[in-house]
């Protein structure tokens, strides 16, 4: 579908017409000016994020080509194994989604090139994107674990994300000038889903949700919270945010994946040490740690607290589509991925005795 303004929507994606020419002797940066100077991405942040990831592909030299920079290589002369290796060799790429997300940026400028005829065929187009494992819930029991182990500026964060569902980002986001007390509302217009729906994320405060807010609100009125190495410009623009970390500023979400990675790496160290001592090798100082505490396994994730605020609130009772609004979700779909059903054998029974109930009555 072309439009009069010169621009068209290939597979989604809003491209500016040219004209169809095969160029078979098109080099990578050829194909990535092309294609940035006509990509129109809607976050400004999600397209820095794209042109990072092409800038390191483009200066990314393979061993097979003996020190040469795939900037200055032709289109036609790239193998699978080039957009493989390079993504295998970036530090930052561990996880399925991450590896998911830099296949598809570098994927799509030789798709669109591809469509727009300017080479026959995209070279990686055989190539699959991984897709991530998907996040389970935490169990009653590991939550309780990481809120008696986590610091009480990271306890905060817990409880609120236990009790309203939101995401780690929109918390550490969350503005004082954004809760509205009256309406027990916290309303952010800088989301994940911005650019989709286009509406604000609007996070439903319980009673619970709404007197911790209360109380930060008068602890931060009353007792300044004390700054390490923070000048007073910096101190008042951090007190704009309703949850600060134990130095006084702003949450980052790397800093909340550490926080919590230490506590389950904690867990593991405190088991060690007991099993070392109990078969009679010498040991040091174990880390404290509560005796109940249950072992954490790796796949304990802190967006497993938001799988298990959706997870409950189908065991009570509340229906997929008031919890697709609780959770900020555009439709159904994505918030069946985070109910969890499964080995929830007292939920179940329970329904199968309803539904025998009403067919037989």
């Amino acid at each position: 579908m072309r439009y009069r303004n010169g621009w068209q929507l290939v597979n989604g994606t809003p491209m500016r017409w040219v004209k169809p020419t095969k160029m078979q002797g098109m080099t990578v940066a050829e194909i990535g000016k092309w294609f940035w100077e006509r990509y129109k991405c809607k976050s400004e942040k999600s397209l820095h994020f794209k042109k990072r990831i092409w800038q390191l592909f483009e200066a990314y030299k393979p061993t097979r080509l003996k020190g040469a920079k795939l900037a200055n290589v032709a289109v036609s002369a790239l193998i699978a194994d080039d957009l493989l290796s390079f993504v295998a060799k970036q530090p930052r790429v561990r996880a399925d989604n991450t590896m998911g997300n830099w296949l598809r940026s570098l994927k799509q400028p030789f798709h669109q090139a591809e469509v727009n005829g300017l080479i026959q065929r995209s070279p990686f187009k055989a190539e699959k994107t991984p897709r991530g494992r998907q996040g389970r819930d935490l169990t009653p029991e590991e939550f309780r674990t990481f809120i008696q182990l986590a610091e009480p500026s990271f306890r905060r964060l817990l409880f609120f994300m236990r009790w309203t569902g939101a995401r780690p980002n929109e918390m550490a986001r969350l503005q004082w000038k954004d809760v509205d007390f009256a309406h027990k509302t916290a309303t952010l217009k800088e989301h994940k889903t911005a650019h989709v729906t286009g509406k604000p994320r609007r996070i439903f405060l319980n009673s619970l949700a709404l007197k911790l807010l209360l109380w930060l609100k008068r602890v931060a009125e009353v007792e300044p919270w004390r700054d390490r190495g923070r000048d007073s410009m910096q101190s008042l623009g951090a007190r704009r945010f309703v949850f600060l970390n134990c130095y006084g500023g702003p949450w980052a979400n790397r800093a909340m994946t550490k926080d919590f990675a230490l506590i389950r790496d904690k867990i593991a160290k405190r088991d060690e040490a007991a099993e070392r001592a109990r078969h009679g090798k010498k040991v040091g100082k174990p880390p404290r740690a509560p005796r109940k505490a249950v072992e954490l396994p790796k796949d304990a994730k802190m967006y497993g607290v938001r799988h298990l605020y959706a997870t409950a609130a189908i065991c009570r009772g509340v229906d997929l589509l008031t919890l697709s609004q609780l959770m900020g979700h555009e439709n159904v779909a994505m918030t069946q991925r985070y109910t969890h059903l499964a080995n929830k054998h007292d939920h179940l029974a329970a329904a199968a005795e309803r539904a025998a109930g009403q067919l037989s009555s």
